[in-house]
C-alpha cells in the first residue's frame, strides 16, 4: 500500500532501487538488468528495502541474550485503553521489520501532516514535497546501521546517508536532486521541535550545519552515474525515458529491450557500474572494504546492525580502584616494566635469557623462582585456588600486547608514553583486560580449538556476558561456543558437527580460558540456578552453573566493545538531557530497574524537584502519538519512588491535554472511580482513542470504522475534534479531510482543520 501523499516518480524508483543484486557471469548491458527484472513482479508487494541479515557484530553472543533484549514492559496487556506493547518505539531488532515500518509511516505521516500544519491553506502542497520520501529513507537508513535508533544522529551518519545510502541506493529524478538536503534538515527540525532527536547525538542545528555543508559535494555523488547502484542505473535510466514506474507492463517493456540492447546506454558504462557492484558485494561478504583490502569495522554509526546491548550502571571510579587495586596481574605488571627499564637484551627468538628470567621471577615474587622454568605449550603455572602466579615469559607477552613495553632492535625497553597508564591501576587493568585477545596460544594450547582465534571468540564470549541482569548459564554458553568451534561450510554444505571428545576438548579449553578471566578480575561463577545461585569464589568452572562478570569486568568490556564503536547505554549518562530526550531514551532502550536509577539521577540534577516534574509534564505534551505519551506516563508511575509516581499522575489530572490519559491510568490501576470523568475527560479519551485507532489501523482502517457510523455523528465528532485541546486533534482532521469519501463530511474537516491549525 503506497502513501497518499509520496509522488509517484518517487515511490515507485524508491522500492524497485532496492532489487537485490545477484553475481552475473557477463557483464554485458543487457545481462546486467537482470537483477532488476528479477524483483519487478514484486514492485507493489514490497514497501521497503529488504533489511539483509548480517550477524549482529557478535553472533556467539545472540542467542544467549536473546530472550532478556526486552523488557517485560513492552509487551505486557496491561488491560489499558493503549496496550504498552502497542506503544511507538524508535528502536526495533532486525527482525521486527513489519514494527518498524508501521513506526516510520506514522513518523513520516505526522511530518508530513506537520509540514502542511505550518501552512494550512496550501492545497497540494504534499504531493509536490519531498520531504517525507527523504524521511522515509533516512527512516530506513537508520533501521539498517550499527545501533538501529531511528532518531539518533551524528555527524558520520549524516555523512553516510547522504554520501553512500543515497547516492547508491535511492532513485531520484535529477531534478529532486537539489531538494533533499533541505528535506533532511527539514526532518532534523522535526524532530527537534517534537522532542523526539535523541540527546546522545548531535543537535539539530549542528546537524543543519553538517548537511549544508556536504550539498555540493552530495549533489554531485547523486547525479554521477559512476556512483549508482546498478538497480538505480536502470530505473533512472527508465525515469528518464519517461517510463511510469507504477506501470509494470511498461517497464518489463523497457527492461527487455534493454536486456536486448535496444535501449542504447554507454555499455562501457554499465559494465563499470556492475563490475563495481560487484566488487563491493563480495568484499563486503568476506569482510574487507574495497580493493584496499582494509578489515572491515563494525561500527555502531554507519556499520551494519549489530546486537542491541541493555544499559547497565558502572561502578564508580572509587570501586574501581579499589578492586583493581586487589588484583596481583596489575601489580606484577607494573613490576615487570620496572624491571626492564631503559634496556634488556633479548635473545635472537625475541625471548628473555635464562638468567633474566630467573631475575625477573625472583624481582616479582621472591617465593616463585620455581616459575622461572619454561611452561608447556600454552599451559599457565595454577593451582587449586586458582591463585595468580607471576610468569615472566607471559608477562613479557602480555606487557608487549598491552603496548607497555616494547623491542627495539633486539632490545626490550619501557614505552615512556605509558608511565601514566602504570601510575593508574583503572587504567592499566583496562588496558591489560583488552589486550587478553590477543595473548590467544600463550594462554590456550598452540593446537586448540579456541587459541588460535582467541581474538574472535573471546569478544564474543564477554558481549554475551555484558549488560546481562543476571548470570548465565554456562550450558547455554558452552552449547554457543560450540557452534563457533564448529568449521566454516564451504561451497554450501553443512558444517561438521564437533565429536564428543571434541567438545570435551572445547569444555576444558572455555574452563580454562573462564578460569583465567577469574584470576584477573574479570568473572566470577555461581553455585545453584535462577534465584538460587550464589557467588562462589572456590568453585571449579567445571562445576560451576553459571557465570557473570564483576564489576571490574563490566567497566573493561564497557572500554573495549567502545572503542569499537558499540553504542553501550550507560546510567547516568543522561542526567544532562532535555526532558523529552530523557523519556524517549528511558522507554526506547531501558529496563524498568535502570529507568528508576536513571530518572532519580536525571531528578537529582535539575535545580529542583518541582522543575523536574514541570519538565516531565511538559516532555509528555510534546509526544506526537498518544500511546506513546501514555507508556511513557506508566513508565513514570513505575518509575518514580513510593507515592510520588501516584500524586505526579494526579497532578495531571487538570491538564487539558494529559488529563485524559492520566485519568485512565488512575482507573486501571484501580486508584480512581469511574464518576470522577467530566466532559472534558470524555472528550480527551474519546480522541485519544481515535489517535489510537490511527495508529494501529492506519488512516484507511480508521475511516472504514468512521463510516459504520451514522453521517450525523460524523459530523458532530469532527466538530468535537476541533473543540477538544488535544494534540491529535489535527491529525485526525486531516486524516477525515484527505481521505473521507463523504463530500459533506470530508469539507467540515478541512474548515475545522484550518481552525485548529490557527
Amino acid at each position: 500500500m503506497h502513501h497518499g501523499w509520496l509522488p509517484r516518480r518517487w515511490q515507485a524508483g524508491w522500492l524497485t532501487s532496492k532489487a537485490r543484486w545477484r553475481p552475473w557471469p557477463h557483464l554485458s548491458a543487457s545481462s546486467c538488468v537482470e537483477p532488476v527484472r528479477h524483483d519487478v513482479s514484486q514492485l507493489r508487494a514490497a514497501r521497503s528495502p529488504r533489511v539483509r541479515r548480517t550477524p549482529c557484530g557478535y553472533g556467539v553472543s545472540y542467542g544467549v541474550v536473546r530472550a532478556r533484549l526486552r523488557w517485560a514492559q513492552k509487551s505486557a496487556d496491561l488491560g489499558s485503553p493503549f496496550p504498552l506493547g502497542d506503544a511507538v518505539r524508535f528502536l526495533y531488532e532486525p527482525d521486527e521489520e513489519e514494527l518498524f515500518e508501521q513506526t516510520r509511516d506514522l513518523l513520516v505521516d505526522d511530518f508530513a501532516r506537520a509540514r502542511q500544519k505550518a501552512d494550512a491553506t496550501a492545497v497540494g502542497g504534499l504531493a509536490d514535497d519531498l520531504a517525507p520520501f527523504v524521511a522515509q529513507c533516512a527512516c530506513d537508513y537508520r533501521f539498517q546501521t550499527g545501533d538501529g535508533l531511528l532518531t539518533r544522529w551524528s555527524e558520520p551518519l549524516v555523512h553516510g546517508f547522504l554520501l553512500e545510502f543515497m547516492v547508491r541506493k535511492v532513485t531520484l529524478a535529477l531534478g529532486d536532486v537539489p531538494a533533499v538536503v533541505p528535506s533532511l534538515c527539514a526532518w532534523f527540525g522535526y524532530l527537534s521541535d517534537t522532542g523526539q532527536l535523541d540527546p546522545r547525538g548531535e543537535a539539530a542545528a549542528r546537524l543543519v550545519d553538517i548537511a549544508t555543508e556536504l550539498a555540493p559535494q552530495a549533489e554531485a555523488a547523486m547525479r554521477d552515474p559512476e556512483q549508482w547502484g546498478i538497480a538505480k542505473f536502470w530505473m533512472t535510466t527508465a525515469l528518464e525515458r519517461g517510463i511510469d514506474m507504477e506501470d509494470e507492463r511498461a517497464l518489463n517493456r523497457f527492461l527487455q529491450s534493454a536486456r536486448e540492447g535496444e535501449v542504447g546506454v554507454d555499455e562501457d558504462l554499465v559494465q563499470r557500474i556492475a563490475a563495481r557492484h560487484q566488487e563491493r558485494v563480495l568484499f563486503e561478504q568476506f569482510g574487507f572494504e574495497g580493493r584496499t583490502g582494509r578489515a572491515r569495522t563494525y561500527s555502531a554509526e554507519t556499520g551494519p546492525r549489530m546486537m542491541r546491548q541493555l544499559p547497565v550502571v558502572l561502578a564508580s571510579r572509587g570501586e574501581l580502584t579499589a578492586a583493581a587495586s586487589r588484583i596481583a596481574l596489575v601489580h606484577d605488571l607494573r613490576a615487570f616494566v620496572e624491571w626492564v627499564g631503559d634496556s634488556r637484551a633479548l635473545k635472537k627468538d625475541g625471548t628473555l635469557r635464562a638468567a633474566d628470567l630467573r631475575e625477573a621471577a625472583s624481582t616479582l615474587r621472591p617465593d616463585a623462582d620455581a616459575q622461572a622454568r619454561k611452561p608447556e605449550p600454552g599451559s599457565r603455572p595454577r593451582d587449586n585456588t586458582h591463585e595468580w602466579k607471576p610468569d615472566p615469559e607471559l608477562l613479557l607477552a602480555w606487557a608487549l600486547a598491552a603496548r607497555l613495553v616494547k623491542v627495539r632492535k633486539g632490545e626490550l625497553s619501557r614505552v615512556k608514553s605509558a608511565a601514566g597508564t602504570l601510575r593508574d591501576e583503572i587504567a592499566l587493568w583496562v588496558r591489560a583486560f583488552a589486550a587478553i585477545a590477543d595473548l590467544g596460544e600463550r594462554l590456550l594450547s598452540y593446537d586448540s580449538f579456541l587459541g588460535p582465534g582467541l581474538a574472535l571468540v573471546l569478544p564474543d564470549i564477554l558481549a554475551a556476558l555484558y549488560s546481562l541482569e543476571e548470570p548465565a548459564e554456562l550450558s547455554i554458553l558452552r552449547f554457543s561456543v560450540y557452534q563457533a568451534a564448529e568449521p566454516a561450510p564451504l561451497f554450501g554444505l553443512a558444517a561438521e558437527r564437533l565429536s564428543p571428545a571434541d567438545r570435551a576438548a572445547v569444555d576444558l579449553e572455555l574452563d580454562r580460558l573462564l578460569g583465567f578471566l577469574r584470576d584477573v578480575g574479570a568473572v566470577e561463577f555461581y553455585r545453584g540456578q535462577g534465584n538460587a545461585a550464589k557467588p562462589d569464589a572456590a568453585v571449579r568452572p567445571a562445576d560451576a552453573a553459571a557465570v557473570a562478570l564483576t564489576p571490574l569486568g563490566s567497566y573493561g568490556v564497557y572500554r573495549a566493545l567502545k572503542n569499537l564503536g558499540r553504542h553501550l547505554p550507560a546510567v547516568g549518562e543522561l542526567t544532562g538531557a532535555d526532558a523529552s530526550g530523557l523519556l524517549s531514551v528511558l522507554y526506547d532502550e531501558y529496563t524498568p530497574d535502570t529507568v528508576a536509577k536513571e530518572l532519580a539521577l536525571w531528578r537529582a540534577a535539575q535545580p529542583s524537584r518541582g522543575q523536574a516534574d514541570e519538565r516531565l509534564r511538559q516532555a509528555l505534551r510534546r509526544v506526537p502519538f498518544e500511546q506513546r505519551r501514555y507508556a511513557m506516563l506508566h513508565m513514570l508511575f513505575d518509575a518514580l519512588p513510593g507515592k510520588e509516581g501516584e500524586a505526579f499522575t494526579r497532578s495531571l489530572r487538570t491538564d487539558p491535554q494529559l488529563g485524559a490519559l492520566a485519568l485512565g491510568l488512575l482507573l486501571e490501576e484501580g486508584l480512581a472511580s469511574p464518576d470522577e470523568q467530566a466532559a472534558e475527560d470524555v472528550a480527551g479519551a474519546m480522541v485519544g482513542t481515535l489517535a489510537a485507532l490511527l495508529a494501529s489501523l492506519g488512516p484507511q482502517g480508521l475511516i472504514e470504522q468512521l463510516k459504520t457510523m451514522e453521517p450525523e455523528l460524523q459530523e458532530a465528532l469532527v466538530d468535537a475534534l476541533a473543540e477538544a485541546a488535544h494534540p491529535s486533534s489535527f491529525a485526525l482532521l486531516d486524516t477525515i479531510a484527505v481521505r473521507h469519501p463523504d463530500r459533506r463530511i470530508s469539507k467540515r474537516a478541512r474548515r475545522k482543520r484550518i481552525k485548529v491549525a490557527n
